[in-house]
């Protein structure tokens, strides 16, 4: 029992995989082909347009390689510690994204994936587009802009490469980055990709592999192999290739050693060669040419059953968000008004707080200045009935003064002055009174003035809004060192007829500007390599990746074979 197992363990080998998006690791025979772990791996992550990806190794010599889908696993030549360690990667690029790219699943890795060579420096970025492409990276991560969520610091480092030419601090970058995310907020996490894609295909080293070569004369040249064909570049300028041969222009590719042969599909055209410095560099670039030039021509033909299944699938899909997506859309601004109803519902109750309260102490000073006044009539009363019983007491004693004439001098004379103090008592009250009549006339005025003032106001101070609401490949390439290739020479050739993405919109173009006026005072010119110098050339004169294509085509294929052979 325990010999079965240990005969069985050394028959199986543990394959660890690196996807885009997760760490894979499976049990899988040694001398299992590698299209069964292919099939393993998209089978686990859901992946059904196979035809874009491979799965690449470190072969013996430490160069990346892909897995021969047709041989063994144990049949590769891994380098020391990295057996069956792999990498499932994007191998092959779609001319247009937003066309080809069906499943949300083949768009995150090709996300993920351009992203990184675009860090790595693998694909060349102007520094504008690439805050441009931040801003996207920030609402895959985050989701739309929200200033209530919008996090308040970023890691620059994995979202801008080549900052050191600039005197712009991780707070400046911050800033610059969170106003281009501020202009996201109804963006959905697949159109961010997808739109990240459209801007970075393109960039003009994007999906481009590139081989070093020499042509017939030993003139070091790079080979660049891409969706749209061959393309011959100087070995200093990788912007910007001389020389280019769509796929529909080649029949037929092979090789011999270090020799590689392109037979052109022009008869006029004579075949030519290149030279590499390893016969498996000349594998490596037949495979890929051998992929790219079958997608080329099946773009240029009716979709498969499989593909229009696929599509019909995800426009379904696509239709169902975007129909959830307005949806949510509409409650996020019906919340927006419901909040801002609350904020202007919160001021004006604020405000008839601050009326109440100014009017509760209008009104306590007009209780008060009752009070006054009642307290000066209760004196004003008091006085009076004191005036009445001294007025009283005064004809008394008239009276009782004629009635004794016959009293003495003495008594006339007591009288008389008694007479005279109640006279002078009585003056003194009449004055008096008429000081508090002055007195009671000025606060009965300045009542009547309070009373004016208040009561043509009314105070609502319950307002409205109680029910406001608050809510918030899949074939490899044979073991033979030639290919014959479908020869279509009429096949359209719609790349020459495409511009880029943000020359479709004013206000991308108007923003780009923007960021680069204001990155260029930032910018430190003594630290500005080549490649950066050499795009700004390509900016000043014009030029564009679509533009570069149509000029490096130009003549037929017999011309710019010459052109390659003389170089």
């Amino acid at each position: 029992m325990i010999k079965d197992m240990l005969k069985k363990m050394k028959k199986t080998v543990k394959v660890k995989v690196i996807t885009a998006e997760s760490q894979l690791e499976f049990e899988m025979p040694k001398n299992a082909p590698g299209k069964d772990l292919f099939n393993q791996i998209v089978s686990t992550i859901g992946l059904r347009e196979v035809w874009y990806f491979g799965i690449q190794y470190t072969d013996k010599d430490g160069n990346p390689a892909f897995l021969r889908l047709d041989k063994k696993l144990s049949s590769h030549e891994f380098a020391d510690g990295h057996a069956y360690n792999f990498r499932f990667m994007v191998k092959y690029y779609p001319e247009s994204v937003e066309e080809e790219l069906i499943q949300t699943c083949t768009i995150s890795h090709f996300y993920l994936q351009v992203k990184s060579d675009i860090m790595s420096g693998k694909i060349y970025c102007p520094i504008e587009t690439a805050v441009l492409l931040a801003s996207y990276a920030c609402v895959v991560r985050y989701g739309p802009y929200d200033p209530k969520t919008c996090p308040e610091s970023l890691p620059i480092d994995r979202l801008i490469h080549n900052r050191g030419q600039f005197k712009k601090t991780d707070k400046e970058w911050y800033e610059t980055i969170i106003e281009c995310y501020s202009e996201h907020p109804y963006m959905t996490t697949e159109e961010a990709m997808v739109q990240y894609l459209q801007i970075a295909q393109d960039l003009e080293m994007y999906g481009v592999e590139t081989f070093p070569i020499k042509n017939k004369k030993g003139t070091p040249l790079v080979l660049g192999v891409d969706s749209l064909g061959l393309s011959i570049y100087e070995p200093d300028n990788l912007l910007v290739p001389k020389i280019g041969f769509p796929w529909s222009e080649i029949r037929n590719l092979s090789f011999h050693d270090k020799k590689f042969v392109i037979k052109p599909s022009d008869k006029t055209a004579k075949e030519f060669f290149f030279l590499v410095d390893k016969t498996k560099t000349n594998k490596r670039i037949l495979e890929l040419c051998t992929g790219n030039h079958e997608l080329y021509m099946r773009r240029r033909k009716t979709d498969s059953i499989e593909v229009q299944q696929m599509k019909i699938q995800a426009k379904e899909e696509r239709e169902m968000r975007e129909t959830e997506k307005q949806r949510l859309n509409e409650e996020r601004l019906l919340r927006k008004e419901n909040e801002q109803k609350l904020e202007e519902l919160k001021a004006e109750m604020l405000k008839k707080e601050s009326d109440f309260a100014q009017m509760t102490a209008k009104m306590q000073a007009y209780q008060n200045k009752v009070n006054e006044l009642e307290a000066m009539l209760e004196q004003e009363r008091k006085a009076r009935e004191e005036l009445q019983s001294n007025q009283n007491k005064l004809t008394k004693m008239n009276k009782q003064l004629a009635e004794e004439t016959a009293a003495t001098q003495e008594e006339r004379d007591r009288l008389r002055k008694e007479r005279d103090e109640v006279q002078r008592k009585i003056e003194q009250q009449k004055n008096l009174m008429a000081a508090k009549e002055a007195e009671k006339a000025k606060a009965e005025a300045e009542l009547l003035k309070m009373r004016e003032e208040s009561s043509p106001k009314k105070s609502h101070v319950n307002g409205r809004g109680d029910n406001i609401s608050q809510e918030d490949e899949s074939d490899a390439v044979e073991d033979c060192n030639a290919k014959e290739f479908e020869v279509n020479i009429n096949a359209s050739r719609i790349e020459e007829t495409r511009v880029t993405e943000v020359s479709k919109h004013q206000n991308l173009q108007k923003k780009l500007e923007n960021l680069k006026s204001e990155l260029n005072q930032a910018r430190d010119e003594s630290k500005m390599k080549d490649i950066d110098r050499r795009h700004e050339y390509n900016v000043r004169e014009g030029n564009d990746k679509y533009k570069t294509l149509r000029n490096i085509r130009k003549g037929n294929t017999m011309s710019r074979v010459e052109q390659f052979e003389s170089m």
